[in-house]
């Protein structure tokens, strides 16, 4: 989406955040996130443990059953990366964050 889940001033309220605060679905803060893609994402970022995926087999499963997982490729993965890596925030997330123009139209996770 562009930005870290939780975007506080200091690493004591990241951690009170991630343990009390909803986390905002992606498609509120980007246009174009599959729907099923949104769910998988938002069940990983679930506050009980017992909502999550049990394994990596359950979350590679899940995926693979997102309708855009036959269009994601390890050509197309490698391209992607290629044209993001470098934009993605360098600055340590402790040390809060600042989203940019840059790193919003990148589309940075």
């Amino acid at each position: 989406a562009g930005r870290p889940p939780f975007i506080q001033t200091d690493s004591m309220q990241i951690l009170i955040a991630h343990a009390r605060d909803p986390v905002t679905p992606l498609s509120d803060l980007r246009d174009g996130i599959p729907f099923d893609l949104e769910q998988v994402v938002m069940r990983l970022l679930a506050k009980r443990p017992e909502d999550r995926y049990a394994d990596a087999r359950a979350l590679e499963s899940a995926l693979a059953k997102c309708k855009e997982a036959t269009k994601w490729t390890q050509a197309r993965a490698a391209e992607w990366w290629g044209k993001h890596e470098s934009s993605a925030p360098t600055q340590p997330i402790s040390e809060g964050y600042q989203a940019t123009a840059t790193n919003a139209e990148a589309g940075t996770v």
